[in-house]
């Protein structure tokens, strides 16, 4: 015959899995700051070489313009009446602003795609950052809980020898398994026909830190135990739960 209940104790997985999402998202962290420094220094020398490129072919165009009215003044003529030659040479100029211009407008384009994607990168970034700090408070909360739960079961211990002591006086002993540490417990003083007989149960704790009530000798009502279980692992009263088992041995004489 068994009994327990939940208790809201986070899972040992949980705290495993949140050391492994933790250093993903450092991973992930470095690496988004390695790639936003990487793309912010690319923009930077795609703007300045841009720059360069620009102001290198404006003063190219403006001594050519300078060349060809040094060669008008010359001849004696305007742009109105330049030749075929040099009507040629201007078109030639005007071909080279405009592709220019163009040229430029795609490289604009380009550091306007490199702004967005670096923007995004950013948001990614500090989504990122959110999720790790509540990844951090999670595994704090999850430590934190366990602590307390590691303290409980040191408290428990020691309440539950000193009971014991003060309980062997009422005919109660009990005896540790060596192998799944669970314990034994032994009443006698119970039936007044015959005071050595042995009323007996065991107690374990299960890996999700539950009480689990076993191989009651007589058996006893799944509804008694059930509750003196739910009892015991709600509020850890060790003298209360010893009590209600004895009394549960008691009346179950009654029924015999």
């Amino acid at each position: 015959m068994t009994a327990a209940t939940s208790r809201s104790i986070p899972p040992q997985s949980v705290l495993g899995f949140t050391h492994t999402a933790l250093s993903k998202l450092k991973e992930s962290r470095e690496l988004l700051l390695q790639y936003v420094q990487h793309k912010t220094s690319e923009i930077d020398s795609i703007q300045k070489q841009n720059e360069i490129s620009f102001e290198k072919q404006q003063q190219e165009i403006r001594l050519k313009l300078t060349e060809l009215k040094r060669i008008q003044r010359q001849r004696g003529c305007n742009r109105n009446d330049a030749n075929a030659d040099d009507g040629t040479e201007v078109e030639g100029i005007q071909q080279q602003q405009e592709a220019l211009r163009e040229k430029q407008h795609d490289v604009e384009r380009e550091l306007a795609n490199f702004h967005l994607e670096n923007k995004n990168v950013s948001k990614m970034l500090l989504v990122t950052k959110e999720e790790e700090k509540v990844a951090f408070t999670k595994a704090e909360q999850v430590r934190k809980s366990k602590e307390r739960i590691e303290k409980a079961k040191l408290i428990s211990v020691e309440e539950l020898t000193i009971g014991l002591v003060k309980y062997r006086e009422l005919g109660l002993d009990f005896i540790k398994s060596e192998d799944s540490g669970a314990l034994m417990f032994q009443f006698t003083k119970i039936d007044h026909r015959d005071a050595h007989r042995v009323f007996e149960f065991t107690l374990k704790i299960t890996d999700d830190d539950l009480y689990l009530v076993e191989d009651c000798s007589p058996d006893l009502e799944q509804r008694v135990v059930m509750k003196l279980a739910d009892e015991l692992n709600r509020t850890e009263d060790y003298p209360f739960f010893m009590r209600g088992m004895r009394r549960a041995f008691r009346d179950s004489l009654e029924l015999d």
